[in-house]
This record gives structure tokens, C-alpha cells and sequence, in this order.
């Protein structure tokens, strides 16, 4: 069953591969109902480009930013997905446009074998032992969910926040199967990681570094 939708913008968009469907969420955890929803955009032939709103963890929102990025990413390169980015962004207040917009504004209803499921339900049934949420969390990621979710799991400290960060920026910009795990693989970091403090020309070899390879580069 398909989700259905009421578009309250441009009507007459047609699939484009430079086009992408945005989906602005929490994803506390990544689950079928968030899956199926995007993979009726990719089956229609557009790409997709997940937006993961910034928010502090609490007891509602149990991952991290860089965690959930890193989730879904690991699922959409699991299924081949080359036209799904994952990106995180500043948390939102409202979501605005103009009269006249070059783009479809969709309202999603689940379908009924859909509506039920919840993120909500899903951080209650693993707290509480049962495996009933694995029906509705994908295998690539089941692992992570219950890494980051257990008693044992410790924080990463400051030091690798920050590298998480770099790493994150690296990542935005560029599809999933070409995405980085650690500082050290963004080019040329590892230059000013092996040289400290001493002084180094760090233009020099940030302008040798090809521009489509350079950290930041869109």
C-alpha cells in the first residue's frame, strides 16, 4: 500500500535526476515506516536527500545526530541506494514557502499497515526485551540501535565529538558509498595530525589536494 499524499505546490514537476525529494526528521530510530515512505520517492525515480533535525539527546530523542546520520547512510548503502544523501541540519521552528514554488509541497497519511508504527514504541519494546522491534527496524542497523541504546555504551569524549564534526561536513556534500569514518581520511588531515604543533604551510598542501577531494568542497 502506497503512502498517499495532497501537494500544496507546483503540480506539474516531473522526476529529474538533479532534483531532489527533501525529508526533514528526528529518526529516533530509522524505521519501516520512514522507509517505505522515502523508497515510494526513489521507486518513482527521484532522488531523496535526508535532513536529520540537530537536537540534544534526551529521553525522547536517545541518538545523536552524527549516530542517526550514520544509521540511516549505513541502510541506504546496504540497499545500493547511490541517490540518497544524508545530511544534518540546525533544528527547525516551521517550514515556509511562497505562493508560486518551482516545487511540490507534500502532505504524506500512512497507510493503514503503516500508521501504527512509532519510535515511540520501538525504544519502549528494546527497554523492555521484547523482539518485536526488529520486525520494523532494518538488520544493517539493528546492531547500532542496541549499541547506542545499552547501559555499556560510553560517549564519545570531546577530542572525538569535534572529529565528528569534521567528519560530518565532509560527508554532506557527497553520496554515501564515497563517505568517511574518521578524520584522518579527510585528505590531507593527516599531515597536520602527524606534524602537532610544529609550523607547517597548510596552504600548500590543501591547494595540491584536488578541488573535488578538498574537505569541504560542494
Amino acid at each position: 500500500m502506497k503512502w498517499q499524499n495532497k501537494n500544496y505546490g507546483n503540480p506539474d514537476i516531473k522526476p529529474a535526476e538533479q532534483k531532489y525529494a527533501v525529508f526533514i526528521g528526528r529518526y529516533q530510530p530509522y524505521h519501516r515506516g520512514h522507509i517505505e515512505l522515502i523508497e515510494q520517492k526513489l521507486n518513482e525515480g527521484r532522488p531523496c536527500l535526508i535532513m536529520v533535525r540537530d537536537i540534544p539527546p534526551d529521553e525522547k530523542n536517545p541518538f545523536t545526530t552524527h549516530q542517526t546520520v550514520n544509521m540511516i547512510g549505513k541502510y541506504h548503502a546496504a540497499k545500493g541506494h547511490t541517490n540518497v544523501r544524508v545530511i544534518s541540519i540546525p533544528d527547525i521552528e516551521s517550514v515556509n514557502w511562497g505562493r508560486g514554488v518551482g516545487y511540490e509541497m507534500n502532505e504524506f497519511t500512512p497507510p493503514e499497515n503503516i500508521g501504527w508504527i512509532s519510535a515511540t514504541g520501538i525504544r519502549n519494546g528494546i527497554k523492555e526485551g521484547s523482539e518485536d522491534w526488529k520486525e520494523l527496524v532494518d538488520e544493517s542497523i539493528q546492531g547500532d540501535v542496541q549499541l547506542y541504546l545499552s547501559d555499556d555504551y560510553q560517549e564519545p569524549k570531546p577530542q572525538e565529538r569535534a572529529d565528528d564534526w569534521y567528519v560530518d561536513q565532509y560527508n554532506r556534500n557527497r553520496p554515501f558509498e564515497n563517505h568517511i569514518n574518521s578524520r584522518k581520511e579527510i585528505p590531507g588531515t593527516q599531515l597536520e595530525l602527524d606534524f602537532g604543533d610544529e609550523d607547517i604551510d597548510t596552504g600548500e598542501w590543501v591547494d595540491s589536494i584536488d578541488q573535488d577531494e578538498q574537505p569541504f568542497a560542494d
